[in-house]
């Protein structure tokens, strides 16, 4: 008698578990966001570029006085070297200042030479200004980075 009561308990059971599990719907899967198109974008330089060597420095210096500096070389359409610098009104480079980069690699884990070195694989690699990342403890001369191509590459 215990055994058929047992027995009978299980059933209920299993039967409650296959109509909760069969009465609830399905998960539909979340849309995820396009890529932004870069059509989209008014301000984008659309590749593929026009060949030549560009490059653009900062009119003034920033409130370090620092003046960001691009050189691009496009080849057959592509971005093919980047090289991408701050320059003091000395005409000394950020990134072959040891001690100013000591202190920023201190502050932020990173220094100029490593992000600078991030952001120009990341834009030969991608191809588009907008679509490179910013390169964390480096977010400010990301932006600059940014800037820079596109005001290269827009002459």
């Amino acid at each position: 008698m215990i055994s058929n009561k047992i027995i009978s308990l299980l059933l209920a059971m299993v039967m409650v578990l296959v109509l909760a599990v069969g009465c609830t719907r399905p998960i539909e899967p979340q849309p995820q966001d396009p890529q932004p198109n870069i059509k989209d974008r008014p301000d984008a330089i659309e590749p593929p570029y026009t060949d030549g060597d560009y490059e653009a420095i900062a009119a003034e210096p920033d409130e370090g006085g620092w003046r960001p500096l691009m050189d691009l070389k496009v080849v057959d359409g592509k971005i093919i070297e980047v090289r991408f610098d701050e320059v003091d009104q000395e005409g000394l480079l950020k990134s072959e200042n040891e001690e100013y980069n000591q202190r920023w690699e201190a502050a932020s884990g990173i220094s100029g030479p490593e992000a600078y070195e991030r952001l120009q694989n990341d834009l030969i690699e991608k191809q588009d200004i907008d679509m490179v990342e910013t390169v964390t403890g480096a977010t400010r001369s990301t932006e600059q980075f940014k800037l820079m191509a596109k005001e290269a590459l827009s002459r």
